[in-house]
């Protein structure tokens, strides 16, 4: 769900349509947009509304088992907001809107490995949204130190869309 409404339905099925040739049909566009969501809506409200101690069988946990299940619980979670603050300090460039649209975009080498991958997926692209393939700077700065005589070239593109 997090890849739908983040990342987006269409890019995530052009993603899928590059790699398996199809894109996804009518089931999952329905099951990504509509039914999960709200599946998991209610069992949200259900949970907190039903909110009732754990126990097991006749036992009740104690309130310090219970903190203790809630911090295991947030102990996997706790990187992600961690690890955001620590890009955000590293890419920081004096305005804190612009940090963050910049380390949200994807690495210039993000994308297929293979050349005519890249090329197809960049291609749909610009089918779908009317933009152009444009070298980044990152590319041209690689390829004046001397990287991989042009094939460097060919494989890393990006996307911006036309001003």
């Amino acid at each position: 769900m997090v890849i739908i409404f983040i990342y987006g339905f269409r890019q995530f099925s052009m993603d899928i349509k590059c790699m398996l040739g199809y894109g996804p049909n009518i089931y999952w566009l329905a099951s990504w947009l509509v039914i999960t969501p709200v599946t998991i809506a209610f069992v949200i409200v259900f949970r907190c509304v039903a909110n009732d101690p754990p126990t097991y069988g006749e036992y009740r946990y104690s309130i310090g088992g219970i903190v203790i299940g809630w911090l295991s619980l947030a102990a996997s979670m706790v990187f992600i907001p961690f690890v955001m603050v620590i890009q955000c300090c590293r890419h920081y460039n004096g305005h804190p809107l612009q940090t963050l649209i910049a380390v949200n975009q994807p690495d210039y080498e993000w994308g297929p490995a293979l050349v005519e991958d890249r090329r197809k997926r960049f291609n749909m692209d610009l089918q779908r949204y009317n933009r152009r393939v444009v070298k980044s700077d990152a590319t041209q700065t690689a390829a004046a130190n001397g990287a991989a005589n042009g094939a460097f070239e060919d494989a890393i593109y990006t996307v911006s869309t036309i001003v």
